[in-house]
Parts: C-alpha cells; structure tokens; sequence
C-alpha cells in the first residue's frame, strides 16, 4: 500500500462524526414535542433538512459566481440569525417546571 491509497474504513469515517449531532437533535425534537405530534415534529425537521441539503450547494455557488466570498459571508450570517430567530420560540418549550411536593 503506497502513501496515496487509503484504507476502505477511512473513507467511512468522515460521515460518523455527525452521528452525534444528529443523535442530539433527535432528542432534542423527542424532548420538546408533545406525544400526539411527534410525527409531525420528525417531518417538518426531515423536510427542513433535507430543503438545506439542496439549498446550500445552489445557494453557495450563486454566491461565488455572483459576489464572492464576501457575498457568501452575508448570505451565510443571514441564514444563521434566520435560524436562530425561528428557533427562539422553541426556547420557552424546553423549559419545565417541576411540579411542586405535597406538604
């Protein structure tokens, strides 16, 4: 085997590292949808998902023929602080209060 070639199981390698990610995600979509709705949760994150995974390439190499990189900095701060802005409603969701001992 010379210095080029790689091992079968390196190439399945770089994917695993997301696992985690996703696992934590899948809890956390587990922990903030109430039962009867689950599925619908699960949906919309797959949807969603899978909108991202088409979207970015498209988007990325608008930006590069269209601006640049400093067009793909916006775009991408843009993208974020949208995220993060629909997100905030969830954030009342993953609190919960205890109910409080009997005396």
């Amino acid at each position: 085997m010379t210095g080029r070639e790689t091992s079968g199981t390196a190439r399945h390698e770089a994917p695993l590292r997301f696992v985690p990610a996703l696992v934590a995600a899948a809890d956390t979509l587990n922990r903030i949808s109430p039962s009867p709705a689950r599925v619908l949760y699960a949906g919309i994150w797959g949807t969603t998902l899978a909108t991202a995974v088409l979207l970015a390439p498209l988007l990325a190499g608008w930006c590069l023929a269209a601006g640049g990189h400093l067009l793909i900095a916006l775009v991408l701060t843009g993208c974020g602080l949208s995220g993060a802005a629909v997100c905030l409603p969830l954030k009342a969701l993953t609190k919960t209060t205890l109910p409080s001992p009997a005396a």
